[in-house]
């Protein structure tokens, strides 16, 4: 199973009320921070096997995005919509026996309950933050946090 799993949440996206949430789109500043974190990922030596979206636009938009970094090809998977939790994240990588680095993309408070039910973590995980969790099986430890700035740094040292 994956030791590395990367949790991405969605870059800056338009406001509320404007479309319905689902439709949401990113801003331009939502797509820089998309760009910066597969860049991020890179500089840290990461090499993902797979990249995992929840089917909202602007988390669709905010995987492609940062695998243009990467070279891959995001896949939707629907539970990262809404409700998703660490048994869901210990399912899908179960499912697939990655071995390997993995990355969510989502959406709070989501995120951050399945953060803390793998890791015990409690974080607050802004738009366009990532954060890693390394570990095995149900075993995990937060061993990175990053918020939008500190991807755009690393960004630009890649």
């Amino acid at each position: 199973m994956a030791t590395r799993l990367w949790i991405l949440r969605h870059g800056e996206a338009e406001p509320h009320g404007l479309v319905e949430d689902s439709l949401r789109q990113l801003t331009p500043t939502g797509e820089q921070e998309a760009r910066d974190a597969g860049s991020a990922l890179i500089a840290l030596g990461e090499s993902p096997v797979a990249v995992f979206s929840s089917p909202r636009v602007r988390a669709i938009q905010t995987a492609d995005l940062a695998c243009e970094a990467l070279g891959l090809e995001s896949v939707v998977h629907r539970p990262l919509s809404s409700g998703f939790r660490g048994s869901d994240a210990l399912e899908l990588l179960a499912a697939n026996s990655f071995d390997g680095t993995v990355v969510l993309v989502g959406h709070m408070p989501d995120l951050a309950i399945t953060i803390a039910e793998l890791s015990g973590a409690e974080v607050a995980l802004r738009t366009g933050g990532l954060a890693l969790l390394r570990g095995e099986t149900a075993q995990f430890e937060l061993a990175v946090l990053l918020r939008p700035r500190e991807t755009r740094s690393l960004a630009a040292g890649a």
